[in-house]
């Protein structure tokens, strides 16, 4: 939605103004999708100038981003917040779609979909209408058209559970799921945000029991493991899941958190007053040969290094040839290496090599984070594809991203 036009006048018009995507229009790169809880979202938190300076730089990043816990009561805070989001840069506009207010109590929410206008088209809206009366915030969906894909046309459906019922209300997701599918007559839909599904709040007994859980065609981005709270506690509330045989096949598998607290080096008392959740994050690829898509994934891990090893870079350095690594100096805090493998298995071998030389330089819980990167099939990789890692070693702190580039 435009900012300054009426959700009557966008629900009227926005057929009409459907509009195809020339290739000039197109970022010619994946397409990063996020989803993000704001929290508690209204006019005291549009007033801290700190805090909306880093929510726009977590929103820059997104083609299109669910927003969740918007509490703006008189309507106004957060298409400023869309204002203040185009005026970074004037020559790509964002447009939103936004839910009416719901919720059982006087703290009332809305569902944001916030978009790259020279990318999607934003054709219709649906909230499911739960006959059951399950929901506090019953799911909010929206069909998406977009040239900039291979998959032209998908839906997103945002959920924002309710902590104390979270196992009932993810259980009821393949109702949701049915009523989406039959209104926009398409199976490519991903139904994600703040499930609330982990810790106290959904138990593993619980999710054998879910349909929604254990069904083939759904698949779940974001797994068990994966810590979405800013919190102390590890804790993977926020979920992606996807379904359609389209999205899924085109569906890079790199859906990860974003942890902006590293990114931007934040203080704890800053970050806590953003959000108390990270966004998540998939990619849909954007072009398909007659070879098949050819992508990339990128992962990264973050560890400290107890102490600055600068003796050890230094080692490094001066065996350069070590574990087949190559070994540049970028500057005086520096070092980047870099290697390529058709495996990730090669990889991590490479990487467990390189712990036992330099342990204080690439810490064992990092090294474990990557191992766990293995476990699943489907990031291991064919015989084409081929996996670039690179670390960096900056002072106190180590960083491991590995990128993916394969084909299908």
């Amino acid at each position: 939605m435009k900012f300054g036009q009426s959700k009557l006048d966008y629900r009227s018009n926005v057929l009409s103004e459907l509009r195809r995507k020339t290739p000039s229009q197109c970022p010619g790169r994946p397409l990063k999708i996020g989803a993000f809880n704001i929290q508690i979202f209204g006019d005291t938190k549009y007033k801290r100038k700190d805090v909306v300076d880093v929510l726009l730089k977590i929103m820059v990043r997104y083609d299109l981003l669910l927003v969740m816990e918007i509490r703006d009561s008189n309507g106004d805070s957060f298409p400023k917040l869309i204002k203040d989001l185009n005026a970074l840069n004037s020559k790509v506009g964002f447009e939103f779609v936004i839910s009416e207010r719901m919720g059982d109590g006087a703290s009332k929410e809305q569902y944001a979909f916030v978009y790259r206008s020279n990318i999607f088209t934003a054709v219709s809206e649906f909230t499911y209408k739960d006959p059951q009366n399950v929901y506090q915030r019953p799911p909010f969906a929206v069909l998406f058209q977009t040239d900039c894909a291979v998959v032209e046309n998908f839906v997103l459906a945002g959920i924002h559970t309710s902590p104390s019922e979270a196992a009932e209300e993810i259980a009821h997701l393949n109702d949701v799921y049915e009523d989406v599918k039959a209104h926009f007559k398409s199976e490519n839909i991903v139904i994600m945000g703040d499930y609330n599904g982990d810790c106290t709040y959904v138990k593993n007994s619980d999710w054998d029991k879910m349909k929604f859980r254990i069904d083939p065609k759904f698949k779940w981005l974001i797994l068990d493991d994966i810590d979405t709270t800013v919190a102390g506690s590890s804790c993977a509330y926020d979920r992606i899941v996807a379904s359609g045989s389209d999205l899924i096949k085109y569906t890079l598998p790199n859906a990860s958190v974003f942890y902006f607290d590293k990114e931007f080096n934040l203080n704890k008392e800053l970050v806590k007053d953003v959000s108390d959740h990270y966004p998540v994050e998939f990619e849909i690829a954007y072009d398909k040969s007659k070879h098949g898509i050819q992508q990339y994934k990128s992962i990264e891990y973050v560890g400290s290094i107890n102490q600055d090893r600068i003796a050890d870079i230094e080692k490094a350095l001066s065996t350069n040839t070590k574990n087949n690594f190559a070994i540049n100096h970028a500057d005086e805090t520096f070092i980047i290496l870099v290697k390529e493998s058709p495996n990730i298995r090669n990889v991590i071998d490479e990487l467990e090599s390189f712990h036992e030389n330099f342990p204080y330089l690439l810490p064992t819980d990092l090294l474990e984070e990557v191992e766990h990167y293995d476990l699943y099939p489907e990031f291991r990789g064919w015989d084409k594809d081929q996996f670039i890692i690179t670390i960096k070693l900056v002072s106190h702190f180590c960083e491991i991203s590995i990128k993916h580039v394969f084909e299908d």
